[in-house]
């Protein structure tokens, strides 16, 4: 089965049976530099909301869109993390943990947090 959260303005979020699915949406796709993010289950440790996450310190830039204030779209590297971020100044944020991946973490504005961070802690849950 594929569970999917949909939002034209932000991310989509795809859960398969194997995989987490991170698509940008629209123009997020050309900003970001970044086509679809698969990671497999047992590389996602957690998901939770940080509105922190949009006023963090970024690092460098690789490759990727930065407005600062506004938006950051793209890979960015600091304090030793590769993380991928798409979000909006006031937009709901969730951050993915990873390991064994290329990122550590997804920062990503999605439509409703609670129904995507429901939908993948549950399939964390069931994977145990």
């Amino acid at each position: 089965m594929i569970d999917k959260e949909r939002c034209s303005m932000y991310n989509q979020i795809t859960i398969t049976p194997t995989e987490l699915i991170v698509s940008p949406a629209g123009l997020d796709r050309l900003w970001a530099l970044k086509g679809a993010i698969r990671v497999p289950w047992r590389h996602v440790t957690g998901i939770f909301r940080d509105q922190g996450a949009f006023e963090e310190r970024k690092g460098l830039r690789l490759p990727g869109t930065a407005i600062p204030g506004l938006y950051y779209a793209g890979s960015f590297f600091y304090d030793g993390q590769r993380r991928f971020y798409n979000v909006r100044r006031n937009s709901p944020i969730v951050v993915i943990t990873l390991i064994n991946e290329g990122y550590d973490r997804l920062i990503l504005s999605v439509e409703n947090p609670a129904t995507v961070i429901e939908r993948v802690t549950g399939h964390l849950l069931n994977e145990v």
